[in-house]
């Protein structure tokens, strides 16, 4: 059996350092501040399609914690991203001209992209439409909470995906450039969450919250909610299943410990005004996952309904909101 487990990791590693070999030629630098990216020690990443109205909000949240740069990939967006970003001093540009999904949902991009220009650097993984969320982040900077991480030999955080919503249909959640998007969507699911840990590879897969409450009928068929987003980069690790899982294992935290009192979060906001329009393009393109097919099938209920259940909703007001309302159900899992 160890000799099994070695196998499948080295073969896991192998496969996803050829892969960001292979898929780096698909990234082209459009504009690479040198100097400010290679001062800084905490960089968000992200990949991005016709984002541009949420960047403006996002950077200026996660610039406020302690990220000093910000590398966006744009996978071929026409809304003027690359535009509208190409003279800020601590934005760094690149465009990916291949496939999103044979990418592997623009993972190997990420990978090289963090092993090419952030080894030794904080790495934030994250989508446009996520906010890092940890404890005391009124008072404690990122450069504060990392150190506090390292002091207990840790250089990767765990933290849950919370998919936020409002009190009315998905269609009135209009969020306008450079709105705070809690303003609009303050509400997750506090209960309704399972687990599964998998030894193998050291991840705690978690699936639940208001996605397969309003769209998937079979909890286990639902999206993995839990991410390793923030990690200290050194050049052999590599994203491999998104932010969900990562190489070597031991970055993806311990058992479901991990998630009964999380020490971060990933607040989500899927559900805005755009929503339709983006489950209708994904049809056409194909470049998601499965999930987006729930999506489609449930779309008419999924736009028209209202998330909010005064039993299972609760508000979030501030990283407090968290430690003290959330209540992971975690007493059975997947």
């Amino acid at each position: 059996m160890l000799r099994n487990n070695s196998f499948h990791s080295l073969y896991t590693s192998a496969k996803a350092h050829i892969r960001r070999l292979f898929k780096s030629r698909e990234v082209i630098s459009v504009k690479v501040k040198i100097d400010p990216l290679r001062k800084a020690n905490y960089v968000v990443v992200m990949v991005v399609r016709n984002e541009g109205f949420r960047l403006e909000h996002l950077i200026k949240y996660h610039q406020k914690i302690g990220f000093e740069h910000f590398i966006i990939i744009d996978n071929e967006s026409s809304d003027g991203t690359i535009e509208k970003f190409k003279n800020r001093s601590n934005v760094s540009l690149f465009r990916a001209i291949g496939s999103y999904r044979d990418a592997r949902f623009g993972i190997d991009w990420v990978n090289h992209i963090a092993s090419k220009y952030c080894v030794g650097k904080w790495v934030l993984h994250i989508d446009a439409d996520e906010y890092f969320v940890y404890p005391n982040m009124d008072t404690v900077n990122i450069a504060t909470f990392t150190d506090e991480l390292q002091s207990k030999g840790r250089v990767s955080l765990q933290c849950l995906m919370l998919d936020m919503y409002s009190r009315h249909p998905v269609a009135h959640n209009v969020v306008l450039e450079g709105q705070d998007p809690v303003s609009v969507c303050s509400f997750f699911d506090r209960t309704g969450y399972r687990y599964e840990y998998e030894p193998l590879t050291n991840t705690t897969w978690i699936k639940g919250g208001v996605r397969s409450r309003i769209f998937f009928s079979e909890l286990e068929t639902g999206p993995a909610l839990n991410k390793t987003p923030l990690v200290l980069w050194r050049r052999h690790f590599a994203f491999l299943k998104s932010s969900h899982q990562l190489w070597p294992f031991c970055l993806n935290g311990r058992s479901k410990e991990s998630f009964e009192n999380p020490t971060g979060a990933l607040l989500h906001y899927k559900f805005l005004f755009d929503f339709n329009h983006k489950i209708k393009e994904e049809l056409l393109r194909k470049q998601h996952t499965q999930e987006y097919t729930s999506y489609a099938a449930n779309l008419d209920a999924g736009l028209k309904s209202t998330y909010f259940d005064p039993k299972i909703s609760a508000e979030f007001v501030d990283w407090k909101s968290l430690l003290q309302i959330m209540d992971i159900q975690c007493s059975k899992s997947l």
